[in-house]
């Protein structure tokens, strides 16, 4: 007159997936796994300050007055002694920002890129393939301001003579 109690169905007969299981079955084995968030302060192996950590995460916001404050941060704060840290962050950001719809965003672009090219010299030729064409890009900006300093960047990082 009871009903007998069903378990859950498995195929193959085989328990049901448990994250208390699969942590217990990682631990037996000596993995170790550790949690990342969003950007890390250190980047291939180069520590980057929490100024410049918080400059390059503002770059991805929305808001152009924000874009622009993260450029002149990033632009007073980058030196010789933390460019081997900026670089992969900034191939990793230029290319969006160097495109954006506000003109004066563009330009702050360019004057942080002009200041970054002329810190890291051969430093950054691994980052050229992610840069580069963005970068040409900016030499052909409506704006002249812009167009000017992308070029101005191009002649110092690749001398002719």
């Amino acid at each position: 007159m009871g009903k007998k109690q069903q378990h859950q169905r498995t195929k193959g007969n085989l328990q049901a997936s448990s994250s208390s299981r699969a942590a217990q079955l990682l631990q037996s084995k000596n993995v170790n796994i550790t949690p990342t968030l969003g950007f890390a302060k250190e980047d291939h192996g180069v520590s980057v300050d929490s100024t410049l950590s918080s400059s390059f995460r503002k770059l991805g916001k929305k808001e152009t007055v924000t874009k622009q404050k993260a450029l002149k941060e990033i632009l007073d704060s980058v030196s010789e002694t933390n460019i081997e840290g900026c670089l992969p962050l900034w191939a990793r950001n230029y290319h969006k920002i160097s495109i954006d719809n506000e003109r004066k965003v563009r330009e702050a672009s360019q004057q942080a890129h002009a200041k970054i090219v002329s810190l890291a010299g051969r430093r950054l030729a691994p980052y050229l393939n992610n840069i580069m064409g963005p970068w040409l890009e900016g030499t052909c900006d409506i704006n002249t301001t812009t167009a000017q300093l992308s070029s101005t960047a191009l002649t110092t990082a690749f001398p002719t003579e």
